[in-house]
């Protein structure tokens, strides 16, 4: 899946993720594999700085992570088009205000190795984009809401 070149107190460490699913995932650290339990998923939003002088990969510091909930709420509103299943972000199609019919592909991300559009669950307006490119996303993440077409 991703692999990793990092320093950690001065060690170079090289981490794989060689499979994550739910809240399980098996890690090769240094060579040694791993399995482990997912107790909390962190996104960082805030910028990172790129270390270029490292040629062997990137080096990348930041400060403070933002904490989400171990498993984001399933989507529920009539408009919310949630993630079908885990996976990663690799182009979104449309812009809030958007119209959009039903059916109609809105993003395209990958999952197990494969890759997946996801469409509009009804028509009407773009009304939020709750992702970007690049996320990794769980199932059931809400990704996008609509707001339902005005007969």
């Amino acid at each position: 899946m991703r692999k990793y070149n990092l320093q950690i107190n001065g060690k170079d460490v090289s981490v794989e993720v060689k499979n994550f699913s739910g809240d399980e995932a098996e890690l090769e650290l240094n060579g040694e594999v791993f399995q482990v339990q997912v107790q909390n998923i962190a996104h960082t939003a805030v910028p990172v700085e790129v270390d270029s002088s490292q040629s062997s990969g990137r080096s990348f510091s930041s400060t403070s992570p933002v904490s989400t909930p171990k498993r984001p709420a399933a989507a529920t509103s009539k408009g919310s088009v949630p993630a079908p299943i885990p996976g990663v972000i690799l182009s979104i199609y449309v812009a809030v205000g958007d119209t959009v019919r039903s059916g109609q592909p809105l993003l395209k991300m990958e999952a197990m190795k494969m890759e997946n559009e996801v469409s509009a669950t009804q028509s009407g307006s773009v009304n939020a984009i709750l992702t970007q490119v690049g996320d990794s996303v769980l199932q059931g993440q809400e990704l996008i809401q609509i707001s339902p077409e005005e007969d």
